[in-house]
């Protein structure tokens, strides 16, 4: 569990990275918040309390960390995976947006490899904390269902307006069955 020990954190991605993953932090209390994002400069981040880099793999040259967070898309995801492992970065926390990976000789790989290295992983899910969610494994928990039909309506704004987004390109690790269905399955699992 991570507790208010971790002191040193760095942020991999300012968008979704900075609106969400620092203000989760903020409330566990991390004393040193690093972000890292090629577009950093161009962002509208005024907070003067957070180290700005360019590249991650810039930050994790200069400093140690306890904690990496990841709001990236997949593909950048792993190579951030990649590097964190050639490299033998030493950290105890790793914090992954879904899906983990879309390559699943990498998967295997970083999980064995961080296993290894007693790196505890996360990765985020929010669907857990969603009313209609929660509803729905009370359901299964109490009913002996044989089938279900689940129907799901989408108000994304990159499936509304053919948006280009990897969230939408499966390849990418983006689409319905990466983007979405890990949430269902994650929730009937756990």
């Amino acid at each position: 569990m991570i507790q208010n020990k971790i002191i040193r954190t760095l942020i991999i991605g300012s968008n979704f990275g900075y609106h969400s993953h620092f203000y989760a932090l903020k409330k566990i209390q991390c004393k040193i918040i690093d972000i890292a994002s090629p577009n950093i400069y161009k962002k509208k981040i005024s907070n003067n309390n957070l180290r700005k880099f360019k590249n991650y793999k810039l930050a994790l040259k200069k400093n140690k960390y306890d904690l990496i967070t990841c709001a990236v898309p997949p593909l950048i995801q792993e190579k951030i995976i990649i590097y964190i492992m050639k490299k033998n970065i030493s950290v105890k926390y790793l914090f992954f947006e879904k899906p983990y990976a879309i390559n699943l000789k990498l998967l295997k790989k970083s999980i064995n490899y961080f296993t290894k290295k007693n790196i505890l992983i996360n990765v985020n899910f929010i669907f857990p904390k969603n009313t209609q969610w929660i509803e729905f494994i009370k359901l299964l928990k109490r009913e002996s269902l044989t089938s279900i039909k689940y129907r799901w309506f989408f108000k994304q704004t990159f499936y509304i307006n053919f948006q280009k987004s990897w969230k939408i390109i499966e390849n990418q690790g983006g689409g319905i069955y990466y983007n979405y269905l890990i949430h269902l399955i994650y929730n009937i699992l756990f």
